[in-house]
């Protein structure tokens, strides 16, 4: 964080969050006996958002902290109504400007950070429903947006979802972008 503070999401026996200062030593724990496990994390401004696997199946969704006014985090909420649809995992999560993009197997889901995010009226499908039966990885936001599904990349052209690339022979496990440049990182190959 802007602190110089790591933090380090954690898994089993509960999830957990860790955030240790190098001066000094452990600031924050959190962790949740109905949360297995904390995965991505992701900043902005004074707010930080992280992915949870609950402990029953297909209880998966988002954790909120801020900083209080000595900047220590502080639980906040929790949000998993993204959707009328089971969504069984969460592959990522992503913030730009006042929204919040969620990844998931059912589609990519976005809500603006300052409406309450516990209605599901408040999350809107931002793939379209165009990705049917399509387990999404990941979404890059620049000034063009692309989505990841198993094996292909789709790029957001002329307000529609465009298949970009289908030639990954392998699945497509993470991707990056830095200037022009997509990295995409497979079960072989980057």
């Amino acid at each position: 964080d802007l602190a110089g503070r790591l933090w380090l999401g954690g898994g089993y026996p509960r999830g957990c969050l860790q955030v240790y200062d190098i001066e000094n030593g452990l600031v924050t724990f959190f962790e949740d006996d109905l949360i297995t496990s904390i995965g991505k994390i992701i900043m902005d401004d004074d707010l930080v958002f992280m992915i949870y696997e609950g402990s029953g199946i297909g209880d998966v969704g988002i954790l909120e902290f801020r900083f209080n006014e000595n900047g220590i985090p502080e639980y906040k909420d929790y949000y998993n109504n993204f959707s009328n649809e089971n969504i069984s995992i969460i592959h990522d999560i992503d913030v730009s400007v006042d929204s919040i993009y969620v990844t998931t197997d059912k589609g990519l889901f976005s809500g603006n950070k300052d409406d309450n995010l516990k209605f599901l009226s408040n999350w809107h499908d931002a793939s379209g429903n165009v990705f049917n039966e399509i387990s999404l990885k990941q979404f890059i936001i620049d000034e063009s947006s692309y989505l990841f599904s198993n094996t292909s990349m789709y790029k957001f052209q002329n307000g529609i979802w465009e298949k970009y690339c289908d030639d990954f022979n392998e699945n497509i496990l993470q991707a990056s972008k830095e200037g022009d440049r997509i990295g995409v990182l497979t079960d072989e190959y980057f």
